[in-house]
């Protein structure tokens, strides 16, 4: 045997690569808002019965979007960078007979088989009777622009892991078909300062935690791009102004967003929780009012309203106004309002690095300052970090959820998803997904 038997061949391991990014981007594709609709009708009609005295099936549409930095909008108003999937949900409506509200739920790899896994939800007269979180989002988005009680049925695509993309995805969905049945033909986006906030409201109510209008700005979003373009188009948003930016991301020739999904919410082997319980996030809430409230105090900081307004120079002088226990708050947030600046002229040259590193440094201090990570995501950042794969150059956890996004070179891709999903079988025992986005 030559010395070089047991090295591996070049030409396979590239090949290898190419088979396996192109398996990623097979699952990367998604249905088309029509078929989506289709399969929404198909359900409504298996589970309640073909429409005969009830009217038209209205229809509805939102599009999912991951924040590469947008999770710190739903404690305090600010700047988000979203990168809009291709995957969304889709709602069929019409108006029910009599109250309750009725609503049917699948995947849409479910939706096809009408009897199958889909999970039928019945709220009561006098609100829901323990549904999913997701009717219960459902329903509130519904009560909130329905014009009576309705009969629904929800397909989404979007992967059930990314928590806040999806819900909100749902949100932009429900409130269209429901605007269509009450003979509006305005989309939710026409009038952001009316129909965003309500939607936005609704999702809070029914997820039982603070939700962001970043997401649900997103989820508006015509993420299809330009015919002259040739690079997705990513998405800037102003949480306070209400405004948003489209903005064209580097060509998926030299950069590539995956996400890592994990199976599962509950204990770790290695203890502690993947998603945090909804007290945590309205602690933070409170805790980001409560600085913002004392800084007011200062006459340098009267009238500010939202950590956006601070610059990196005005830290220093505002933790020595805050209390200890408030101090990592705010440094949190002024610099994740910061950084969104940062990623956007990042993504605008190409400067994968930069963004990578900028990942990196929020996930360092959503563990330092937020105290808002799990172990089995701090370990997917941090095998991103110290991986020896040329052309991988970060990593964060995304959307409040069990998910880590990963940021690189195509080809860098498929050989960290194999590293991470081996660390997460072995060192917790959690199953994981992997996708392009």
């Amino acid at each position: 045997m030559s010395p070089d038997s047991s090295r591996p061949d070049p030409a396979s391991q590239a090949r290898s690569t190419l088979d396996e990014l192109g398996r990623l981007r097979e699952r990367a594709s998604a249905p088309a808002p029509p078929e989506l609709h289709r399969r929404a009708r198909t359900l409504l009609d298996a589970h309640f019965g073909p429409a005969e005295q009830q009217g038209p099936v209205e229809d509805g549409f939102g599009r999912g979007a991951v924040g590469l930095l947008a999770d710190h909008t739903h404690y305090s108003d600010g700047f988000a960078v979203l990168a809009p999937m291709a995957w969304g949900t889709a709602v069929a409506a019409r108006r029910a007979p009599e109250a309750p509200t009725r609503l049917v739920l699948a995947e849409a790899s479910d939706a096809e088989d009408a009897e199958g896994d889909a999970t039928t939800c019945r709220p009561s007269a006098g609100g829901p009777s323990s549904p999913p979180g997701e009717a219960r989002v459902a329903q509130a988005v519904l009560d909130a622009f329905a014009p009576g009680p309705v009969e629904a049925a929800v397909v989404s695509a979007v992967p059930p892991a990314c928590f806040d993309a999806r819900l909100a995805a749902l949100g932009g969905a429900a409130a269209r078909a429901a605007l269509a049945l009450g003979g509006t033909e305005a989309s939710p986006d026409a009038r952001p300062t009316d129909a965003e906030e309500r939607v936005r409201a609704a999702l809070a109510e029914g997820r039982g935690v603070p939700f962001s209008r970043a997401p649900v700005q997103a989820a508006a979003h015509d993420a299809t791009p330009p015919p002259n373009a040739s690079s997705p188009r990513w998405l800037l948003a102003d949480t306070a102004a209400r405004e948003r930016l489209a903005f064209e991301a580097p060509s998926e020739d030299t950069l590539r967003c995956g996400l890592i999904a994990l199976g599962g919410t509950g204990e770790t082997h290695a203890g502690g929780t993947l998603v945090q319980p909804p007290a945590f996030h309205h602690q933070r809430r409170r805790q980001a009012d409560n600085a913002l409230r004392v800084l007011r105090k200062d006459d340098g900081f009267a009238g500010l309203t939202s950590f956006r307004d601070l610059e990196h120079r005005d830290l220093d002088r505002a933790e020595a106004l805050l209390p200890p226990a408030l101090e990592p708050i705010a440094r949190h947030l002024l610099t994740e309002n910061r950084r969104t600046g940062k990623i956007v002229r990042a993504t605008r040259h190409g400067d994968g690095q930069l963004l990578g590193a900028l990942l990196l440094m929020s996930h360092t201090s959503l563990i330092d300052n937020w105290q808002g990570a799990s172990p089995p995501l701090n370990a997917v950042v941090n095998a991103a970090e110290d991986a020896d794969i040329d052309g991988l150059y970060g990593a964060r956890q995304t959307g409040r959820g069990p998910c880590v996004l990963v940021a690189g070179r195509p080809a860098a891709l498929p050989a960290f998803f194999r590293h991470a999903t081996d660390l997460l079988d072995e060192q917790f025992d959690r199953p994981a997904e992997t996708m392009l986005l």
